[in-house]
């Protein structure tokens, strides 16, 4: 009896155990469908968003190759008309011009202001051997024109002040000479027009490369002996320059462009030499991108 209740009890034992894995295993198998069935899920979805973002990029291009042929045509209707505009505006004006470095290309200015109308008799551009000249140089600066000088600055100082007596008076002093032979300073123009007709306007085109201290002595001086000797000034810089010069330019009061690069900030350029007065263009310290009857 005892025996029979043994293996009873063994047999219902098994029973149990075999129950047991039976439930583990169709559980495991029911949690694999459970799980292949929630990554199906994930997937699916992720199919979906993938289309949905594969149209919205077709959309975008789309979009974007549009904007690329409306600009396209904004740009040919402006470069069209641009000649047009400024087309004997500036007829009578001489316009003296100082770019204050090598390190951006300036010399499209001249053209604007020809096709403008306006004669462009002297153009000064600093040549960037300036700002490297040695102190050996200076002395020897000092002892041919029985000068003083104790460093560069002082001698930038110098040649501004020639170059503003030069659109003043008409007269090249022998230091400007020298320093242009010595390829210091460029200069291209018609000496003997300046003499005849005094500088009407000086337009003056700086932007660094990176931050530097040039421009107080360099630009900011040259501003303020031209309008110490009544001659008005007007700022530009390229759409592009590392370091903007227009801040320091407009704490002068003058007329600044910042654009002169492109065909708007040409057009704003004729426009102040005009007459009009502000800061035009498209960096943060422009009032507006163009003269306001120009944007009306």
């Amino acid at each position: 009896m005892v025996i029979n209740m043994k293996y009873y009890v063994i047999t219902i034992a098994s029973i149990f155990i075999a129950l047991g894995i039976g439930i583990f295993i169709g559980f495991n198998i029911n949690s694999d469908d459970l799980y292949l069935s929630q990554q199906q899920i994930i997937v699916d979805t992720l199919e979906e968003k993938f289309s949905e973002m594969n149209i919205e990029k077709e959309s975008f291009s789309k979009q974007i190759e549009e904007l690329m042929i409306e600009n396209e045509k904004n740009t040919t209707f402006i470069d069209k008309i641009y000649t047009e505009i400024i087309k004997n505006k500036l007829n009578g004006l001489n316009v003296g011009i100082i770019i204050t470095s090598e390190d951006y290309y300036y010399q499209d200015i001249r053209l604007t202001l020809e096709k403008s109308g306006a004669n462009v008799p002297a153009e000064f551009q600093f040549k960037n051997k300036i700002f490297n000249i040695s102190q050996e140089k200076i002395e020897e600066i000092n002892a041919r024109f029985d000068l003083k000088l104790n460093n560069k600055d002082e001698l930038l100082s110098t040649i501004n002040q020639e170059i503003v007596y030069f659109f003043t008076f008409g007269k090249k002093r022998t230091i400007l000479d020298f320093l242009l032979d010595e390829n210091y300073i460029k200069f291209s123009g018609n000496v003997l027009s300046v003499e005849s007709q005094p500088i009407h306007f000086v337009v003056i085109a700086g932007g660094g490369l990176t931050e530097d201290k040039r421009i107080e002595t360099l630009d900011i001086d040259i501003i303020r002996r031209c309008l110490q000797n009544a001659i008005p000034v007007v700022g530009v810089e390229r759409h592009d320059v590392g370091y903007s010069y227009m801040p320091h330019y407009q704490q002068m009061n003058i007329s600044t462009i910042d654009n002169v690069n492109k065909p708007m900030g040409r057009i704003s350029l004729i426009s102040v030499l005009g007459g009009e007065m502000g800061h035009f263009g498209e960096k943060e310290h422009a009032d507006r991108l163009i003269p306001f009857y120009l944007d009306e």
